[in-house]
C-alpha cells in the first residue's frame, strides 16, 4: 500500500472526525427521539397532572431540534469540505464544524439537563 502524502492523511483525518461527529449526531437524535416518545407515551397513559412534563418535553424537543441541526451542519461540512478538496486541492470546512460542534455540545447538555431532571423529580414524588 502507497504511503500517504501530509495533505491526504489530512483529508483522511478531518473525514474521519467529521464521520465521528455525524455519528454521535445521530445517536443524540434517537436518544432525544426515545425521550420524547416515552413524554407522549406518559401523557397519554397518566392522568393529565403530570408536574413538570412540559418542561421535559421541551427540553428533549429542542435536544432533539439541535441534534437534527447538528446533523444537517455536519453534511453540510463534509460536502464543502470535499468540495474545497477537489476545486482548490486545500480543504477547509471550519465554520459548519464549529456551529456542529456547539449544536451537539447543546443537544447532549439538553439531554442530561432532562435526565437529571427526571431523575430529581421521581426522587422526590
Amino acid at each position: 500500500m502507497p504511503e500517504l502524502t501530509p495533505n491526504e492523511k489530512l483529508v483522511a483525518n478531518a473525514l474521519e472526525i467529521i464521520a465521528d461527529d455525524a455519528k454521535s449526531a445521530n445517536l443524540l437524535f434517537v436518544a432525544h427521539g426515545a425521550g420524547l416518545a416515552g413524554c407522549f407515551s406518559l401523557i397519554k397513559s397518566q392522568p393529565p397532572y403530570y408536574p413538570g412534563i412540559g418542561l421535559v418535553i421541551n427540553l428533549f424537543a429542542f435536544g432533539f431540534i439541535f441534534a437534527c441541526f447538528a446533523a444537517f451542519m455536519l453534511a453540510i461540512a463534509r460536502s464543502s469540505f470535499l468540495m474545497e478538496r477537489i476545486l482548490n486541492g486545500r480543504p477547509e470546512a471550519k465554520r459548519p464544524v464549529l456551529i456542529a460542534t456547539g449544536c451537539l455540545l447543546g443537544s447532549f447538555a439538553l439531554l442530561i439537563a432532562a435526565v437529571l431532571f427526571i431523575a430529581v423529580r421521581s426522587i422526590f414524588l
